[in-house]
């Protein structure tokens, strides 16, 4: 008990922020902006592999700035429109600071800038909404890192990618229904076209020692971003049935979802196809809950919810997450498999 086994670090992160704030209502118009500064230092201490004065690293600090707002137009009673947007210089994370592992801070870390804008229609009635959203979002120089802990017997090399741009586009849609007093519905669909937009290149770090061994071109212009499904749809009605009774149903499908490109494996400029697919897939959960509440007097009540939850009630096998392979397909392919049929129950009391 109180051992350390092969690690005893970790980090000292001081973060302040100062922000400013305005908004507009009317009857017809809605406005909101929100300005932000904020900066950070971060430090590293590790008693495992230094001593004295070295166990904790110089100090890195950065500072970021962030400004967004958005108007929301009321066509009529029904109908109204908005547009959002936003620019973003967010600060590195402290794992970037300390990409190698050690005491010794990442030189040339620079902040990852975010330009995005959301143009929107949104339609209400008596029982139900529905509203369709059209989205554009321009990242600049994002940071990949591989895990910082990896098994003893682990072949894979350390590396950080830096500079890497990506724009996301995408529609998504979105609707609810309550068709009774005992039924209501939602729903939501979304399709996107996610791609990395430039080639860099990738600091590839001794495992043991955390000193750079060297730097590999990448060649990951145009290929999809991975880890998120473009593709999706789902629906989920809710039954209210009689004496605090609740059961809802949810469906979802996910497609087009790619694996994570390996850097070093994207060495050839002439390697430009895509990352591992994963198949598209079907994801069915269910959900019933039971809520009483008692009052104790005018003033308080205790209310007392008990439910249960299924999810991937259909034992779909899918593929969660993963990084691509050489050649590009399920052989080559390493990742994780998701969770099968799982239950889980809960009592929740309210005082």
């Amino acid at each position: 008990v109180g051992d350390y086994v092969r690690t005893n670090n970790g980090k000292r992160i001081y973060h302040g922020t100062a922000y400013f704030t305005a908004a507009y209502e009317s009857d017809k118009l809605n406005a909101d902006l929100g300005v932000s500064v904020f900066g950070s230092s971060n430090q590293r201490w590790d008693k495992y592999n230094y001593i004295g004065d070295n166990v904790d690293s110089d100090v890195a600090h950065g500072f970021g700035a962030s400004i967004k707002g958005g108007v929301l137009y009321k066509v009529g009673r029904r109908n109204s429109i908005y547009a959002n947007g936003g620019w973003y210089s967010r600060l590195p994370y402290s794992n970037v600071w300390f990409s190698s592992g050690n005491n010794e801070i990442t030189h040339g870390v620079k902040n990852e800038k975010n330009i995005l804008g959301e143009l929107g229609w949104k339609y209400v009635w008596n029982t139900g909404k529905v509203e369709l959203t059209g989205y554009a979002a321009w990242w600049k120089n994002r940071t990949l890192m591989s895990g910082k802990y990896r098994q003893l017997d682990a072949e894979d090399a350390r590396y950080m990618v830096t500079g890497l741009d990506a724009l996301h586009t995408g529609i998504e849609l979105s609707a609810f229904q309550r068709v009774s007093n005992w039924l209501e519905v939602n729903a939501f669909a979304s399709i996107g076209n996610w791609r990395w937009k430039n080639d860099v290149n990738a600091i590839i770090y001794d495992d043991y020692s955390g000193i750079e061994m060297g730097r590999v071109n990448v060649f990951c212009d145009n290929l999809p971003v991975a880890d998120a499904p473009q593709t999706q749809i789902g629906a989920s009605p809710k039954f209210m049935l009689p004496a605090g009774f609740t059961a809802t149903i949810d469906w979802q499908f996910n497609d087009r979802m790619y694996a994570d490109f390996d850097p070093l494996t994207r060495n050839n400029p002439d390697d430009r196809e895509h990352s591992y697919r994963y198949p598209s897939y079907h994801l069915f959960g269910a959900s019933v809950s039971w809520v009483k509440a008692w009052n104790i007097n005018a003033d308080r009540k205790i209310s007392l919810n008990v439910f249960m939850r299924g999810d991937n009630l259909f034992d779909t096998t899918y593929i969660e997450r993963g990084k691509d392979g050489a050649n590009h397909d399920l052989a080559t392919f390493r990742g994780y498999w998701g969770f099968g049929r799982t239950f889980s129950f809960g009592v929740r009391i309210v005082l």
